[in-house]
């Protein structure tokens, strides 16, 4: 099956499309990825599956760059299935490619610190919601807060390392760190905007106030 998998962010830098990326490539699949280029260090640097847009500071050009770059590769290579990451105006995407072959993803309400853009951006996925038949949401909270009816829910999920028969290099790495004792608090995702201190700091109150639990 032919896949591309569309975000914004630069390839390697989001977690859960990173997973997707390489879950899919040893499933069998020809997978295609479109994201836009920060100049971060590169994560697979030659990799060919990878299509980089060029970072542009104006808003509307930066937005028009890129909605073309997944038509020009949707005509290119008429893909089976589009993964997009929800962005701003993905919805005008539905103007060029079949509806019904796009799976829009929701990851994240919005974060920004003004509640009239934070409201504006929910807005905007709300329409792509009902504009793509196709829908998921990393939890019900968000799908909740957005306004998203029909959904599917699709976690963040990550590597399994609880099975002792399973001899996955990625279990034998990191045995040791699961096999401790120690209290292990593992955050999967972006650190921006995100305050995870709070929730570190929150923890410990709680163990001072429960210990043993």
């Amino acid at each position: 099956m032919k896949i591309l998998l569309v975000t914004t962010n630069q390839f390697g830098y989001l977690v859960d499309y990173h997973r997707y990326y390489t879950y899919l490539k040893k499933q069998g699949h020809n997978v295609t990825y479109i994201c836009i280029d920060y100049k971060r260090e590169k994560i697979e640097g030659n990799n060919p599956d990878v299509i980089y847009i060029p970072k542009i500071k104006n808003k509307a050009k930066k937005h028009y760059t890129f909605m073309k770059a997944v038509v020009d590769a949707e005509k290119k290579h008429n893909f089976d299935r589009i993964m997009i990451h929800v962005f701003p105006l993905v919805s005008l995407l539905s103007l060029f490619i079949k509806k019904e072959k796009i799976y829009l993803d929701v990851r994240t309400v919005s974060i920004h610190i003004k509640p009239f853009k934070r409201n504006f951006f929910d807005f905007l996925i709300k329409i792509a919601s009902n504009v793509y038949p196709n829908t998921s949401s990393i939890n019900d909270m968000a799908a909740k807060k957005i306004g998203i009816r029909n959904y599917k829910l699709l976690p963040l999920g990550g590597a399994y390392f609880g099975n002792q028969q399973n001899g996955t290099p990625d279990n034998d790495k990191y045995r040791h760190i699961f096999e401790s004792g120690d209290y292990i608090i593992v955050y999967v995702g972006t650190l921006h905007k995100r305050r995870v201190i709070e929730c570190v700091q929150g923890f410990h109150n709680y163990m001072i106030k429960h210990p043993g639990t």
